[in-house]
């Protein structure tokens, strides 16, 4: 998710030894503060050293930590990424607090307590017996028993430049790959939804839910739609008037997506919602285009107490569609239950793509050995003596 292609890595060396193309990461400090020269990591080049050098007279066995620059890459472009990469690692910092202050706000209340500690998705907000999860129509997750990677680790530590640098953030905080993915927004601008207030919280939620998608990944793309007796795409930033509230068509924005799909892509539908839908015949058959498509798809819908016939309604069209499915009882919780499930989506996807590499340790590797005085038979090489032969 911050990724800084081009890097080697960090190593510690004396001062005489720094070199263009590296970047000094730690271990230069003047009166507890680091020279303004070093600011912001700047890619070191012949003028820099020269200047530092000769200003602070730096004794040849200092040691500093660096960051250097793979061959080939320019250094030029990669203080650009740098620089890409600190906006983003703020824009990430700043959503992760955020996240945390709203579950301790949220947990305050209390009907809302179990929030702090537990996932809304997993909790007694939802009706479980009603949740579908871990189905997916493009990829499959073969490693078992393995934690799933989240944007929701350790959310109280700051993500640091050098974790970055030393590419320890994979090990320290194991977030989810930043891959392409076209996410296909689904919101339901029914009656319903407009007089229930649910279509106000969800653009709300929305809001939220286009950071993490857009700010702090740079590979995905999210398209909106709204729908009602027809679906039509919509623009940012969304409004309870950009469409005529009626009734509900679910393949009214199934058709859409097939058509606006986009080939060859990983493409995710995520359906916001709180009634069954009109048409459930046809939207029983055109759900299972979006399966034979290869198209992931999840739908939250928002409920208190729904009707049993509702229920059965909405879990045929998710197995219709493979799909992924929670009914959410507080509509107060959206914002961070959409978020908990595209992030659980894309950890699966970064699980489904991650290779399994036993790791080999020398010192693990024992060779077998033989003692001089072991009973063992040992080969011994047999000399024969020279003989001629009568011709």
């Amino acid at each position: 998710m911050l990724e800084l292609p081009g890097f080697k890595g960090l190593r510690k060396i004396s001062w005489k030894n720094i070199s263009s193309g590296m970047i000094v990461i730690s271990g230069v400090r003047l009166n507890n503060t680091i020279p303004p020269e070093l600011f912001n990591y700047p890619i070191l080049n012949a003028g820099i050293i020269y200047e530092i050098t000769k200003k602070y007279h730096f004794k040849d066995g200092k040691e500093v930590v660096i960051a250097e620059v793979e061959k080939g890459n320019s250094p030029e472009k990669l203080a650009i990424s740098l620089r890409t990469v600190e906006k983003r690692l703020q824009i990430v910092n700043e959503f992760r607090k955020y996240i945390l202050q709203k579950k301790n706000l949220l947990s305050e209340k209390i009907e809302f307590k179990e929030i702090k500690e537990n996932r809304i998705i997993n909790s007694d907000y939802v009706v479980r017996t009603e949740s579908i999860t871990n189905l997916f129509n493009s990829f499959e997750v073969k490693l078992k028993g393995f934690k799933t990677p989240s944007i929701f680790n350790k959310l109280s530590e700051d993500i640091l430049l050098i974790d970055i640098f030393s590419k320890s953030i994979i090990k320290k905080f194991d977030f989810p790959d930043d891959r392409q993915i076209i996410i296909h927004l689904v919101i339901d601008y029914s009656k319903d939804m407009y007089e229930s207030k649910y279509l106000k919280e969800t653009i709300i939620a929305i809001e939220s839910f286009k950071k993490l998608v857009l700010d702090c990944n740079i590979n995905m793309t999210l398209n909106y739609y709204g729908f009602s007796d027809e679906c039509n795409p919509l623009k940012y930033p969304l409004s309870e008037r950009d469409m005529e509230r009626k009734g509900r068509n679910f393949s009214s924005f199934q058709k859409k997506i097939l058509r606006f799909k986009k080939p060859n892509t990983i493409n995710k539908v995520i359906l916001i919602s709180c009634g069954p839908p009109d048409d459930f015949v046809d939207a029983i058959e055109t759900g299972g285009k979006l399966k034979r498509g290869g198209i992931d798809y999840s739908q939250i819908m928002l409920q208190k107490i729904p009707l049993k016939s509702t229920i059965e309604k909405w879990k045929a069209i998710c197995m219709t569609c493979s799909g992924n499915q929670i009914v959410l009882k507080e509509v107060e919780l959206l914002e961070l239950a959409l978020l908990e499930i595209f992030d659980l989506y894309i950890g699966n996807l970064t699980l489904a793509n991650k290779i399994l590499v036993e790791p080999v340790f020398k010192e693990f590797v024992n060779p077998k050995v033989i003692s001089k005085n072991s009973n063992e038979e040992q080969k011994k090489r047999v000399i024969k003596t020279f003989e001629f032969k009568k011709l």
